[in-house]
């Protein structure tokens, strides 16, 4: 079952993590998976977002933007 969630700051009961300061509309996270981590930088620059973890145990990190 996927797990659907606003790109904001988010844990469940599965291990999956949201890291982040930032609150993006129109951007969304789905966990198919377990034990899985987003990291995104308070200064990164996105705009609509769209992350899909199908597997277990991955690591994505976005950086501050350098623009």
């Amino acid at each position: 079952m996927a797990t659907q969630v606003t790109l904001k700051p988010f844990t469940d009961d599965n291990g999956n993590v949201i890291e982040t300061s930032l609150e993006l509309e129109n951007s969304r996270v789905v966990f198919r998976g377990k034990n899985n981590r987003l990291i995104i930088d308070p200064k990164a620059k996105l705009e609509r977002v769209i992350v899909n973890f199908d597997g277990d145990n991955a690591v994505v990190s976005m950086g501050a933007s350098r623009y």
